[in-house]
């Protein structure tokens, strides 16, 4: 079982009562994550990801509107007419998190807020690691910590390590985290979410992707990978990153392929013959 006193020593009574409120039953987790929902404003679920995004977006977009949340006075311009874009993988989180920037938005000096048709969880896949691939961003994993531990009682865990291991393997991509989720308490065979539901659960979602992926997409993602930066795209890159398989982090200047998608046997046969294809070159 994970001891919230260590994950979070210094959670508020409220975090602590929603952690305790979690389902205590591996199935009535599984009902719980509904991953295919975005949360009502109220939701004890719901939570602020901003400081682990590490980016200011949430100040930008009030900026863009021209008003400021920390400054109560009236606007002082009239942005009538403007239009801003909002995109993100399926999934990530525009829809929840639209509907609390329109809090700060709905005010008689400001907008009046109408909500038309938001569907599922706007931020970008969230960065759980340095660029070097190794280096946590605690910030990042305590927040997604959060996520699971407010659909998923603490108990049901064998250990920290297989809840930061689904953490893990999301890429920080919030939907396929709950997929992750539900996947482990239905596959679990004993009481508790252990390696082996852990890994379970991967190998389902991987199914997923790998329907959908070519020899010629998996080329494309191992090279991605090794160059890592944003050097430049192709209708191939864009297709990869559109079906979540290539994730995007830091507003796209650095990509990865999706952890998941790594296990497959299709990536590990690219890596090999690219790996091949570059000592015949060095030999040449």
């Amino acid at each position: 079982m994970i001891d919230l006193d260590d994950v979070f020593p210094l959670r508020s009574t409220q975090l602590s009562a929603a952690f305790e409120a979690a389902p205590k039953r591996l199935l009535s987790a599984s009902v719980r994550v509904d991953y295919g929902r975005s949360l009502p404003l109220e939701d004890p679920r719901y939570v602020q990801t901003a400081r682990a995004r590490g980016e200011l977006f949430e100040r930008h977009f009030q900026l863009a509107l021209g008003f400021d949340a920390e400054d109560p006075s009236p606007l002082d311009i009239n942005p009538d007419g403007q239009h801003l874009l909002l995109f993100g993988h399926v999934g990530c989180g525009k829809s929840t998190e639209l509907r609390h920037l329109s809090e700060t938005l709905h005010h008689p000096q400001r907008y009046w807020v109408v909500h038309v048709d938001l569907q599922a969880l706007i931020d970008t896949n969230m960065k759980l690691f340095e660029s070097d691939g190794t280096t946590r961003r605690v910030e990042a994993f305590d927040a997604l910590r959060e996520v699971v531990l407010k659909r998923c009682h603490h108990s049901l865990f064998a250990d920290l390590a297989a809840l930061d291991r689904l953490i893990a393997f999301s890429g920080g991509h919030l939907r396929d985290l709950l997929r992750l989720i539900d996947f482990a308490c239905t596959r679990a065979t004993g009481p508790k979410i252990d390696r082996a539901a852990v890994d379970a659960a991967i190998t389902e979602v991987g199914i997923d992707y790998r329907d959908g992926l070519t020899e010629e997409h998996y080329l494309m993602l191992v090279k991605a990978d090794r160059r890592s930066r944003n050097l430049g795209t192709n209708e191939m890159l864009a297709e990869l990153v559109e079906n979540g398989a290539l994730l995007e982090y830091n507003a796209g200047s650095w990509r990865q392929t999706h952890p998941v998608v790594q296990t497959l046997a299709g990536y590990a046969y690219a890596a090999e013959l690219l790996d091949a294809q570059a000592k015949t070159a060095e030999a040449a």
